[in-house]
């Protein structure tokens, strides 16, 4: 049976959320009066203040972030099946839903507020649309 990964994500931040306190000056004091969205919203600054202004850390993607296991998502390739979802596409997944949820001018304003840790939170995936690709059969 195939388990949602807004539900895998959000048990995940609520985990952090309930058993965690983090020191990186992120207030989750009241968290069980969030909406899903500012939950969603905490997840993504928790990933965007973890940088460090001239380090390899401002090249970590969310998803490569999430890989590392900062909140409680699964990580086990048997478990990531079990619940419906391709292991390899898994930590993308997750992070295009992150970022989905937590909106787009939740992310600019980020960067706008915070312009030394400005970054964009997935990779551009490049494509062969449009390229010319010789055909080698002539």
């Amino acid at each position: 049976m195939k388990t949602s990964l807004t539900t895998i994500v959000l048990d995940a931040i609520e985990f952090e959320l309930d058993d965690s306190e983090y020191c990186n000056g992120l207030d989750n004091g009241n968290w069980q009066d969030w909406n899903d969205k500012e939950k969603f919203q905490w997840c993504y600054n928790v990933w965007f203040s973890s940088a460090r202004p001239n380090t390899t850390s401002m090249r970590t993607t969310l998803d490569e972030w999430l890989s590392g296991l900062p909140i409680a998502l699964p990580y086990m390739n048997d478990n990531i099946r079990d619940m419906g979802h391709d292991p390899y596409n898994f930590f993308l997944d997750c992070a295009k839903l992150i970022v989905e949820q937590a909106g787009w001018e939740h992310i600019k304003f980020k960067n706008i507020q915070y312009p030394d840790l400005a970054r964009q939170p997935l990779k551009k995936i490049e494509t062969l649309e449009g390229q010319f690709l010789p055909n080698f059969h002539d």
